[in-house]
């Protein structure tokens, strides 16, 4: 006999993913998705069907949720502006001045004549870490990069 128990968690970046428990004659499994994994009552690539319902999900938190998924690099005019606009640009550029060589002139070059910028970068956690944010907070500043229309 299978059943299916779905439990909602928050991963380390406070983003929604489910944990579905299922049992086959006692035997527990486990895997981990989010809710774009979930469609049509079944978790896509393992085909499993979901007895259960995803109740306590807002449509926003889900917007959030994919919109975070997605994040995977963005322009790095984008990010620039947006730190500009929170006033971040010359604590970053102070930290950049501090760097060892050639560690300095590499990290310059990326911060002033990069293209692209992707949100795990060796450059973005130096930005996290400089600016003390959290994970949450650079993914809204990634997501305010984004959304910039010009």
């Amino acid at each position: 006999m299978k059943e299916y128990k779905i439990i909602r968690v928050l991963n380390d970046n406070k983003v929604a993913k489910y944990e579905i428990h299922y049992y086959v004659d006692g035997v527990v499994e486990t895997i981990e998705a989010y809710y774009g994994n979930i469609k049509d009552g079944f978790i896509l690539n393992d085909n499993l069907p979901i007895t259960s319902n995803l109740d306590g999900i807002t449509e926003e938190e889900n917007e959030y949720n994919i919109k975070v998924l997605n994040l995977k690099e963005t322009q790095l005019w984008r990010l620039r502006t947006i730190l500009k606009l929170m006033n971040l640009e010359t604590t970053i550029e102070d930290a950049l001045n501090q760097l060892d060589e050639p560690n300095q002139t590499a990290a310059k070059n990326v911060w002033n004549y990069g293209t692209t910028v992707e949100r795990y970068s060796q450059t973005v956690l130096f930005i996290q870490s400089v600016l003390q944010m959290t994970d949450k907070q650079v993914n809204e500043i990634f997501i305010q990069a984004e959304a910039i229309q010009i």
